[in-house]
């Protein structure tokens, strides 16, 4: 439910491509499986004391990315 927020905010914003686009990255991101493997693989802190703010920080991260990367691209 929260992606399809997203989806349909950011569609509003940007066109309906956009929105099905960045509500699609944004639920792959939630499910964390990729704040978790970059973590894992480049971090290699998923064992330190403020890995959970990590986490949250990286979450947010990507999620600036996914928007900024598609409002540059078109």
């Amino acid at each position: 439910m929260h992606a399809a927020i997203h989806a349909v905010l950011l569609g509003l914003a940007l066109d309906w491509v956009g929105g099905v686009a960045l509500g699609a990255l944004h639920l792959l991101i939630d499910t964390g499986w990729p704040v978790g493997w970059w973590i894992r693989v480049f971090k290699k802190c998923e064992a330190m004391p403020h890995a959970t703010l990590i986490r949250i920080w990286t979450d947010q991260a990507l999620h600036l990315a996914t928007i900024a990367a598609w409002v540059a691209w078109f």
